[in-house]
């Protein structure tokens, strides 16, 4: 099958779904404007040309853009294993996953859910401004992971911390400098996590790491800026960048660095 097959495949998917829930209700009236996609197949064409119930703009945008094959995606059946959907965004694709009504989508509702939240990520995954620069980010975190030394790194903290890292690298979606400061944050949770298990107390939830949490972050960011092969200015603008994002020069210097990454061959 090619890109306007899958995409009508699962348009079909995600309409039936939700007109069987709506019945009266699922079709909300035309689109204006359209969205420009020249797929004129049924499925395509319906979310190109309609609002439907309670769908976010993305699903639809992100359908039409497969169809086009400005998006690189895959048709699954299942749900793919979190390092394959890390694998698959390095090289620039995702995965859609239609699943049968006998299939736990958990942690979604239903397959509708899951397929509609595919979809949205799809699109976000996609944004031009973003694009290269996150399969970049995907690439280098892939990288590392398959490197001995990152389960030398990981094997330190808990099980929350790998759930943490699932969810960052197949799970989040948008600016590679608000994928790589989650990251970092992450990486703070599982430090006041080990330093609390350390020191025979419960770990804070919140506030500015204490002195012993501050030593050991630091320690354990040089480690993994040195799985991710980041180096100079790089290695200097991923120390700075936090959720707060109130470095914009470092911003631009991981961005660039994380794009450059994801543009090479």
């Amino acid at each position: 099958m090619n890109d306007a097959a899958f995409a009508e495949e699962v348009s079909v998917y995600v309409s039936s779904k939700l007109r069987s829930k709506h019945p009266h209700t699922w079709l909300q009236g035309s689109r204006v404007p359209e969205i420009s996609c020249s797929v004129e197949t049924p499925g395509v064409r319906l979310f190109a040309t309609t609002r439907l119930l309670g769908l976010k703009n993305d699903v639809s945008f992100a359908i039409a853009g497969w169809a086009e094959g400005r998006h690189r995606a895959i048709r699954l059946y299942d749900i793919p294993h979190w390092r394959e959907v890390l694998a698959r965004q390095a090289t620039g694709e995702r995965c859609v996953s239609l699943l049968s009504d006998t299939q736990d989508p958990s942690p979604h509702a239903d397959g509708f859910a899951f397929a509609v939240h595919d979809l949205c990520h799809l699109e976000k995954f996609n944004d031009p401004e973003t694009h290269a620069a996150q399969v970049g980010f995907f690439r280098s975190v892939d990288r590392a992971l398959a490197l001995s030394a990152f389960d030398d790194f990981s094997s330190r903290f808990d099980v929350a911390w790998l759930r943490d890292l699932e969810h960052v690298t197949a799970d989040m979606n948008g600016s590679p400098v608000f994928l790589m400061a989650a990251l970092k944050m992450k990486l703070k949770m599982a430090i006041r996590r080990e330093v609390g298990r350390t020191f025979g107390r419960a770990a804070k939830l919140g506030g500015p790491l204490d002195s012993d949490e501050q030593a050991a972050f630091d320690l354990a960011l040089e480690e993994l800026i040195r799985l991710l092969d980041a180096r100079d200015e790089l290695a200097d603008a991923i120390r700075e960048i936090s959720t707060k994002r109130d470095s914009e020069r470092a911003g631009r210097v991981v961005h660039a660095a994380f794009q450059a990454v994801g543009t090479a061959r």
